[in-house]
């Protein structure tokens, strides 16, 4: 596999960007990707500083703080966030570890996961507006990076 081939998979598997529709990749393929994962992060990063830097001087900080953190969610198709709410669903829900697999596993969304998605994502956005912000553009620029 070559390099250019390994950054389309990764970038493809984390992100809702398409650059290639047809690219087919074997599950090993699709590993060997991954030492690519920060460089996404990165490319996450750079976008973010540079959305940040065009929306700072013109909207309210928490604002831009609010669309930071949503950018960053639809770019990576909320894929966390499904995680996050099965977890939570799965934990509440379930009795024994086989109930708690089995609400994981369900592609309903219960009202705990709902809830701790909702907190979550304030609490992201609050901590985000609340860096200084000579510090703002660095953590995101290596937030995205450290989480890949």
């Amino acid at each position: 596999m070559n390099r250019l081939k390994g950054f389309i998979l990764a970038l493809q598997f984390l992100t809702k960007i398409t650059i290639k529709r047809d690219i087919v990749a074997t599950p090993q393929e699709l590993g060997k990707s991954g030492v690519w994962f920060p460089v996404v992060g990165f490319v996450l990063g750079l976008f973010l500083v540079a959305l940040n830097m065009l929306l700072t001087p013109r909207l309210p900080e928490i604002i831009v703080s609010i669309i930071l953190i949503l950018t960053l969610t639809a770019l990576t198709g909320a894929l966390h966030l499904d995680g996050f709410i099965d977890l939570v669903d799965g934990f509440y829900a379930g009795n024994n570890p086989a109930e708690v697999r089995e609400v994981m596993r369900d592609t309903h969304v219960g009202s705990m996961g709902v809830v701790a998605v909702f907190g979550l994502l304030l609490l992201k956005t609050f901590s985000l507006n609340a860096l200084d912000p000579i510090y703002k553009n660095m953590a995101l620029l290596v937030m995205p990076v450290l989480a890949r």
